[in-house]
């Protein structure tokens, strides 16, 4: 999606001192009614950290966060390929685990890129339906057929696995849902206070109280994990649905795009995603050596582990220098086309193993790269040829 905002105010708010940018005069940018001296602060900042496209009006920064967030995402399925498969005492799964817990934060992330663009913008709700929420429709209805068929099968097995989906099409679904409650999420939007409430709602019961759940099923006493399921069931009944869902990171992308950052609470943030990060590879070995088998609860989205990996990918990636013109425009060429690339992914892996080339290969801490490096490069590239064909460009990629 692109983001898009008048030049030409942008020139006039360079011209003005912060004394002339009065409050009370408000100027629409994309749709978004802002006050001048908030529209001019949030243009000079993205000027001043080189974010903003001075021809475009992009905000750079998020479309280098969707190239590489496609590519945290492919990291993950092609060092999951092969990680139920062999033991877990073994290097290979190790090498697996650690590649795939410092990618978990891909999918989550591509939600707060679209509530950085989205919840920017007044979009009727005419518009996002036959626009945004045909298009996401349209994409899983062809590529789940799509995946079906080239799986095979007898006509009710590929009819069940093309209203399933391939395994990466939940993103779509659940992308539909979130864009469903845009117009609910941009009321939230308008106060800072009611996005911070929603938050720290969801960081309790979305991502706190599941974990620490985790965690006492993993390690807890059998007299701990009969005390957790009482508990877990009178917070189920509390039904918080509502906070609990992906809302929570499009609006963290939202507020993260425009909340000014300095460097001690940036410091913060990028010690949480260390520690995240951390976190995220040590508890998944240990649970799953443990277990004697691969345990998956703490790469969850809705772990506190993750969340900080988000938060913290997504600010670092926000407070770059962007100065390079020509790079620039390669990663915005790029960004174009991460949604076909996302699409398309699993079937470059899937040819790859079907020729015999998948992880374990060699070494897995090379063959996890190198296969990342050519399924990026022939998604992108099959992408890119998808996006000249107009139909397909509007409603499938």
């Amino acid at each position: 999606m692109r983001d898009r905002s008048g030049t030409g105010k942008e020139r006039l708010c360079e011209q003005m001192t912060p004394e002339q940018m009065t409050p009370e005069v408000v100027w629409t940018t994309g749709g978004d009614k802002l006050p001048q001296r908030s529209f001019c602060q949030e243009i000079m900042n993205m000027h001043h950290t080189g974010t903003i496209d001075r021809q475009q009006g992009r905000t750079v920064y998020l479309d280098y966060l969707r190239v590489f967030a496609t590519a945290a995402v492919m990291m993950i399925h092609i060092s999951g390929d092969q990680w139920a498969e062999v033991d877990v005492n073994s290097f290979a799964w190790q090498t697996f685990n650690f590649y795939n817990s410092i990618s978990r934060w891909g999918p989550a992330v591509f939600v707060m890129i679209s509530g950085a663009l989205f919840l920017r913008r007044s979009i009727p709700i005419s518009k996002l339906y036959s626009k945004y929420i045909l298009r996401l429709a349209a994409a899983f209805a062809a590529w789940s057929v799509f995946y079906a068929v080239l799986e095979g099968g007898s006509g009710k097995e590929m009819l069940e696995a093309a209203i399933l989906g391939c395994y990466h099409m939940w993103f779509i679904l659940m992308l539909i849902g979130v864009y469903v409650c845009i117009p609910f999420l941009r009321a939230i939007a308008k106060e800072r206070k009611n996005i911070l409430y929603f938050l720290t709602l969801s960081f309790v019961f979305a991502f706190l109280i599941p974990e620490v759940t985790s965690l006492i099923k993993d390690f807890g006493s059998d007299s701990a994990i009969r005390l957790n399921k009482l508990i877990s069931r009178d917070i189920w009944l509390i039904s918080l649905n509502m906070i609990k869902g992906y809302p929570a990171y499009f609006l963290l992308g939202y507020l993260l795009n425009t909340e000014e950052l300095d460097s001690r609470r940036r410091r913060v943030i990028y010690g949480l995603g260390a520690a995240g990060f951390a976190v995220t590879i040590a508890l998944s070995s240990y649970a799953a050596l443990k277990a004697q088998t691969p345990n998956e609860n703490y790469y969850d989205n809705f772990t506190v582990n993750v969340l900080f990996e988000c938060m913290a990918v997504f600010v670092w990636f926000k407070h770059r220098q962007y100065k390079n013109e020509r790079l620039n425009r390669i990663v915005q060429s790029l960004s174009k086309y991460s949604f076909g690339a996302y699409l398309v992914h699993v079937l470059i892996i899937r040819l790859l193993r079907r020729s015999g080339i998948n992880t374990l290969i060699m070494n897995p801490v090379v063959s996890v790269i190198l296969i990342l490096a050519v399924v990026y490069t022939i998604s992108f590239v099959i992408s890119a040829v998808l996006n000249h064909i107009p139909v397909v460009r509007k409603y499938l990629v």
